[in-house]
């Protein structure tokens, strides 16, 4: 093998090593404190759907986060977070399946 690709063979590994060196499991997000949790959500998640919450003062939105989901809790009138959870398994996307139309799927 020429010496190049050896090279790039090995820069394409160690990028790739870096990656998943930058992927945060579900378990090291719960071992941030809360303000370290709201900003890496807030850089690295991409908020993907919201639900009503029993007050209407409040919401819960949804977050994807590398390759987990955030929920946070949300009062909308005083502009504050109350509350983060994190999880990886399927049962907590469920109150979030309401909400999404399918409709046009079987037209």
């Amino acid at each position: 093998m020429p010496l190049e690709l050896i090279f790039l063979t090995g820069i394409k590994r160690k990028k790739a090593d870096l990656y998943k060196m930058l992927l945060m499991t579900v378990y090291q997000y719960n071992s941030l404190t809360e303000s370290q949790k709201v900003e890496t959500l807030w850089l690295h998640g991409d908020l993907i759907a919201d639900r009503p919450h029993p007050l209407e003062e409040k919401q819960f939105l949804l977050y994807s986060l590398f390759n987990f989901h955030v929920e946070v809790e949300y009062n909308r009138s005083e502009n504050t977070i109350e509350g983060v959870r994190s999880f990886f398994s399927v049962s907590p996307l469920e109150p979030y399946l309401e909400n999404i139309d399918i409709s046009a799927i079987f037209k």
